[in-house]
């Protein structure tokens, strides 16, 4: 169903709507932009709906994760609203992912940043957004804390991923796991579950 963005919040988005949704349910939502051509997926929760003006339907969505700036920026000029509420830190660390379906399965990955909260990594695997991942030494030392994929953005052949972690507890372990792993080889496990 499309929709148009009306304004974009801290952690929300406010859309305009031909038909009414049904409120407190999580949908996918596929913004575009289109120069230059780039698609974002985000899960977000229908919270609120209200009658528009000229028979739309206005809807406000909480989204589950944050979403790259430059994409952002421009969906942000539209409505005049950012939304980055904390600073990126920039990462250029290699890794594998597998998929947990399929262990051998794999497929090589880039930590792209890692803002307050998760991180963003790019790969040509297929993921799914709500899919929990856990991002692991290839040596043997203990599991870092689980994240989820929360956001898709598409570039050709590779998709961005941003990832949240699993509890508010779960950042600083994380980095610091990432941050000694900066020259040596991970990997992160895709776990299927409960999402």
């Amino acid at each position: 169903m499309a929709a148009r963005v009306l304004n974009l919040s801290g952690h929300g988005v406010k859309l305009a709507l031909e038909q009414p949704i049904p409120e407190h349910r999580s949908r996918r939502l596929r913004f575009t932009v289109p120069q230059p051509a780039t698609v974002l997926f985000a899960t977000a929760k229908m919270c609120w709906s209200q009658p528009g003006s000229e028979g739309e339907h206005l809807v406000g969505c909480r989204l589950s994760s944050g979403s790259p700036d430059g994409l952002l920026r421009q969906l942000a000029a539209e409505s005049g609203v950012g939304r980055r509420e904390s600073p990126r830190t920039g990462r250029r660390w290699q890794f594998t992912i597998c998929s947990d379906a399929d262990p051998f399965l794999r497929a090589p990955a880039t930590l792209l940043n890692f803002p307050q909260g998760g991180f963003c990594l790019q790969t040509a695997l297929r993921l799914n957004v709500g899919e929990r991942i856990r991002v692991v030494r290839e040596h043997p030392e203990p599991a870092t804390p689980l994240v989820v994929a929360c956001w898709e953005l598409q570039l050709g052949a590779e998709s961005h991923w941003g990832c949240r972690c699993a509890s508010a507890d779960a950042y600083d372990p994380l980095r610091q796991a990432l941050e000694s792993a900066a020259h040596q080889p991970l990997s992160a496990h895709v776990a299927h579950g409960d999402r």
